[in-house]
């Protein structure tokens, strides 16, 4: 399976949506700001951002 198939397909079967949520309220529950989160994975907090508002999945190094 193309690498493009697989990530298709598991877009279908999960709710990115309530993934970025729960991630959300998890940060928020800690009272930890995007930056703190984005620090702490060393991830960008504009990417954090994606992931919880617009349900932008997260690549597999992420999860």
């Amino acid at each position: 399976m193309i690498e493009g198939e697989m990530i298709m397909r598991i877009k279908e079967k999960y709710d990115f949506m309530a993934i970025g949520q729960a991630i959300k309220e998890a940060r928020l529950k800690r009272g930890w700001t995007r930056e703190d989160l984005a620090q702490k994975v060393d991830l960008a907090p504009r990417y954090i951002m994606s992931i919880e508002n617009k349900g932008q999945h997260p690549s597999f190094q992420v999860f």
